[in-house]
């Protein structure tokens, strides 16, 4: 018995020393790559020459791409990367990466991928960004996918559940040109567990569904989409025209101290006008 026991012990000894060695390989393995992404981010940012920073680009999304398949790769942070946003869902499922590159014209192009793992220690699915936003005509009623993409900065995910399935609302900022900026809450639901769908009829606001909200403001004004935990509210600031001739002309609307929000039912993303924000 005390030599089945030993032997119990050290298989279970060898387990163990198997399992810590593997994952260090790895976590060294992941960190040697975040270092060589973090040289070719710095050389991207450093360069003014539109063309440079496309060759670069494409290296940057080739490699990315490469190690977020890696399953291990979930719960790395790059904490390096700076210039990419790197944020999770409240299940810790998925994980959005975005990062802009500003051209010489003042407008911005954006970049990133879905990571998606449905089981721990499964491969993730990682879906490559290809922002189309220039060719989207009617943006806030299309459906989108990862290879036409209204291209954001991602810097929020909510999870809600409707009729056993689970939506994930976005928020995003797109720094659109040098005269306004704009800000975007989506829905991201994936098709049969696995294709990534942005945009469905959600979002009740003026009397209309849409599939998705775009805010557009001046470029020197800030303006604030949050989710209020306490209230389970979307709040965000009203924008209106600085000046009464210039309404219909985002480029010069800006917040004026009062805030609307969406409330979450029956899965639509309701509009509540003109919220005492003392209350929140």
């Amino acid at each position: 018995m005390k030599h089945i026991l030993q032997n119990i012990l050290l298989i279970f000894v060898l387990f163990f020393t198997t399992l810590v060695t593997a994952q260090d390989y790895v976590s060294q393995e992941l960190a040697t790559a975040e270092d060589a992404l973090y040289k070719k981010f710095t050389e991207l940012y450093k360069s003014s020459d539109d063309v440079k920073k496309d060759e670069v680009n494409s290296m940057i999304l080739d490699e990315f791409e490469k190690i977020l398949k890696n399953p291990m790769s979930l719960n790395y942070p790059f904490d390096s990367l700076r210039w990419t946003g790197r944020i999770y869902s409240p299940d810790q499922k998925l994980r959005l990466i975005t990062w802009n590159i500003p051209a010489i014209n003042g407008t911005h192009t954006y970049y990133g991928f879905i990571q998606y793992c449905q089981k721990k220690g499964k491969p993730c699915l990682v879906f490559r960004l290809h922002d189309r936003s220039q060719d989207i005509t009617n943006p806030e009623s299309a459906v989108l996918s990862a290879e036409k993409w209204w291209g954001a900065l991602y810097y929020e995910i909510l999870m809600n559940k409707y009729k056993g399935s689970c939506v994930y609302t976005i928020f995003g900022l797109d720094m659109n040109d040098q005269y306004s900026n704009k800000k975007v809450i989506d829905m991201l639901v994936f098709e049969n567990n696995q294709n990534p769908v942005f945009g469905r009829p959600a979002f009740r606001m003026d009397g209309k569904l849409k599939n998705r909200v775009i805010f557009e403001y001046a470029e020197d004004v800030v303006m604030t989409v949050r989710y209020n935990e306490k209230n389970k509210m979307i709040v965000f600031d009203h924008l209106s025209p600085i000046e009464p001739a210039l309404r219909n002309n985002p480029r010069f609307y800006a917040p004026d101290s009062s805030y609307d929000g969406f409330r979450f039912r029956k899965g639509i993303w309701e509009c509540v006008p003109d919220i005492d924000v003392r209350n929140l």
